[in-house]
């Protein structure tokens, strides 16, 4: 058993078996002013760490190695305690965040899922997750996630990248339930097949 931590809150999300033997961890760092970072964490095979790197304003829901670094998936956390008169689903924004690291924690690319809606006389941020993903036999990665129209339902979606590109989907597809929220797990699979597994929950107020 070993444990990470600091002066700060420190709270672990996944672990996942690294190429070379080791593990890759991600975590969330609690911040005062209510927000969170993503803390990621790399051991050796016996769960000592060789280096950490914090993402700001982020919470990173799944990891995994990848043939050049490592693909996560997760949520950009945007806070707008700040500003006067706003929305209250403005006070929080988040978008569904894709990111490729290198082997030593740097950031080479990303990719934010983000919409604006029309909601009677104002404009709104419509709020997305990234729940999971997987990579396909073609080598494109498949990003699971979930959106919320501001006054509506939480929905899921699905869309895929070409990992040598990723500041846009090569497609995307909604699935929606008109009486229920739609909570999506963590893990997306992707079968011999060519077919797309995931599990969600649904909720009502």
């Amino acid at each position: 058993v070993h444990y990470f931590s600091s002066e700060t809150n420190y709270a672990g999300v996944v672990a996942e078996l690294d190429s070379d033997g080791g593990y890759i961890l991600s975590g969330e760092v609690a911040r005062e002013n209510g927000g969170s970072d993503a803390l990621i964490i790399k051991t050796d095979a016996r769960g000592h760490k060789v280096w950490e790197k914090v993402i700001p304003n982020a919470i990173i829901n799944a990891i995994k190695p990848s043939q050049n670094g490592y693909i996560l998936v997760g949520d950009s956390i945007q806070l707008n305690t700040g500003s006067v008169e706003v929305e209250l689903s403005e006070l929080i924004n988040t978008y569904a965040r894709l990111l490729l690291m290198d082997t030593q924690g740097n950031v080479i690319a990303e990719h934010l899922s983000s919409r604006k809606a029309r909601i009677g006389d104002d404009t709104l941020t419509i709020d997305y997750h990234g729940s999971a993903f997987d990579v396909a036999a073609v080598g494109r990665i498949i990003m699971l996630g979930s959106y919320r129209i501001p006054g509506g339902h939480e929905s899921t979606f699905v869309s895929a990248f070409d990992p040598s590109n990723i500041s846009d989907s090569l497609w995307y597809q909604s699935y929606q339930s008109l009486d229920h929220d739609l909570f999506n797990c963590n893990v997306l699979h992707i079968t011999s097949s060519s077919n797309l597994v995931w599990a969600s929950r649904t909720h009502t107020q």
